[in-house]
């Protein structure tokens, strides 16, 4: 691709708002970046996402690219297979220096990137202050000694670190725990690594002389054994973690028995817990409700379960056993079926659940005329309910509002719902009749319609009304809290 082509590339974004752009075995250098940012600068273009596979020999090319993530703004960085070193992230560092360049994530897959350039890597931590994704990059011990020491020197700070490596030994799991100490870690991300005890307990034992804490720690891993669950709880109780997200992790009787036991021995606490895992079992549905009365556990999201009414009635019967308290409930799950909707409605009974969120559930005027009848037989209560499904018809904003009428709620919240008229019409109609009183409403909803905003005005008293218009003009994503 010639250089002036690159130029005729930046007009194309330019013309289609491209938020994303990703180059594949490009040879990129000087002359053909900054024939791209040229254009890009007096386009006033954005790129949230920037992709690059490249195995370019020169690093002159990589001065140009931070000038061009700061003339694009963006948001993520991706470098796979670049063959890093320090040469080419100090290009990149120089010029990040100059224009005071921001990124959100820093995305590395990067197999052959030098000793040396993970050195160079902390330094340009420190100055782009942003979460790191390293993906199979055949981590090791020396690499990660490396990055902590440069990262301690230069006080860099990552909120979000994310590791995916089978290959990273033991020991390479000791370091870990020292680099999330130095960088004051608040999340950790473990994908696919293959975790059993020794690791575990490798990243364990630093976390206890370091005195680590992270606040989130999220596990993405099919193969983990049990006697790793059993570990992972050892590791929770020195790492006063406040939420636990177990991803794929095909949980089922035996594993949670081993986390939630080890738990028990440990006494350790979580906040949060979060569940997405279509193929957990029912018992181990079973297994989760004495997990989360161990955990003392305040709010649990279910995200994909494949949720059924077998499955939530397991749960629901083990924690009226325990008599066990849920502040807040999330349910995502676009295949859960109406009768799970049902037995949904018995969870939150018995658990006393404060706070009820749906999100990407497909709801309809089916699924929440069950769930309102069974919240009367159950003579459920809920504070707040927070809806976010851009698929909800019509008319399941009129079993909305009865929903609301049957559970005294009194805070609604309606995110990325693509409300209009229409769907807020229903909405009123039926709060009309069913005389419901909210004491606060919040919209987060970009693509909510004009006609949306004034006919959303008829729930206030006519001095709010220009508010409302003013903000429906402006055609931005708005947030309306606490208006009486």
């Amino acid at each position: 691709m010639t250089e002036d082509g690159y130029e005729e590339l930046a007009n194309l974004l330019s013309v289609t708002k491209c938020n994303g752009l990703c180059f594949k075995n490009y040879d990129l250098n000087n002359n053909k970046m900054t024939g791209l940012l040229k254009k890009c600068e007096t386009g006033n273009m954005e790129i949230q996402n920037l992709d690059i596979t490249v195995n370019s020999k020169t690093g002159d090319g990589y001065g140009e690219l931070a000038r061009l993530l700061n003339v694009g703004k963006c948001n993520v960085l991706r470098l796979v297979d670049c063959d890093l070193n320090k040469k080419k992230l100090h290009g990149l560092l120089k010029e990040f220096l100059k224009g005071n360049v921001k990124i959100q994530t820093l995305f590395i897959s990067d197999k052959s990137m030098t000793e040396d350039g993970y050195g160079e890597l902390a330094n340009l931590l420190h100055v782009m202050k942003c979460d790191l994704d390293l993906t199979n990059c055949d981590l090791n011990r020396n690499k990660l000694a490396v990055l902590s020491e440069e990262c301690q020197k230069g006080n860099v700070k990552i909120q979000k670190f994310v590791i995916l490596d089978k290959l990273l030994t033991e020991d390479g799991y000791g370091e870990l725990a020292h680099l999330l100490n130095v960088a004051k870690c608040n999340e950790l991300q473990l994908l696919y690594c293959d975790l059993n005890k020794r690791k575990l307990d490798g990243l364990r034992q630093e976390f206890v002389k370091g005195n680590v804490e992270i606040e989130r720690l999220v596990i993405i891993d099919k193969s983990m054994t049990e006697d790793g669950y059993g570990e992972l709880a050892n590791l929770l109780s020195v790492m006063k973690c406040n939420g636990l997200c177990l991803v794929e992790c095909d949980l089922n009787k035996n594993k949670l028995t081993e986390l939630s036991e080890e738990c028990q021995i440990g006494n350790v606490k979580i906040q949060k817990l979060v569940i997405f895992d279509k193929l957990m079992t029912e018992d181990g549905y079973v297994k989760l409700a004495n997990l989360l009365y161990v955990m003392k556990c305040n709010e649990l999201s279910l995200r994909n379960c494949d949720l059924n009414k077998n499955k939530l009635t397991e749960l629901s019967e083990e924690c009226q056993k325990g008599n066990l308290k849920i502040q807040k409930l999330s349910i995502t799950d676009i295949s859960m079926t109406d009768d799970g909707y049902w037995a949904l409605a018995h969870l939150l009974n018995v658990t006393k659940c404060n706070e009820l969120q749906l999100e990407d559930c497909d709801l309809n005027k089916k699924k929440l005329d069950g769930l309102w009848q069974e919240f009367i037989k159950e003579n459920v209560k809920i504070q707040k309910l927070c809806v976010i499904d851009k698929s909800m018809t019509d008319y399941g904003y009129e079993e909305m509002a009865r929903l609301l009428s049957v559970t005294k709620c009194q805070d609604l919240l309606l995110e990325d719902c693509d409300l209009t008229k229409n769907k807020l019409e229903g909405l009123r109609k039926e709060c009309v009749k069913k005389n419901v009183k909210i004491h606060g409403l919040l919209i987060s909803d970009t693509s909510m319609t004009e006609d949306g905003y004034v006919r959303l005005t008829i729930f206030w008293k006519s001095k709010k009304r220009t508010l409302f218009q003013k903000f429906a003009s402006c055609g931005t994503g708005v947030k309306f809290s606490k208006f009486g």
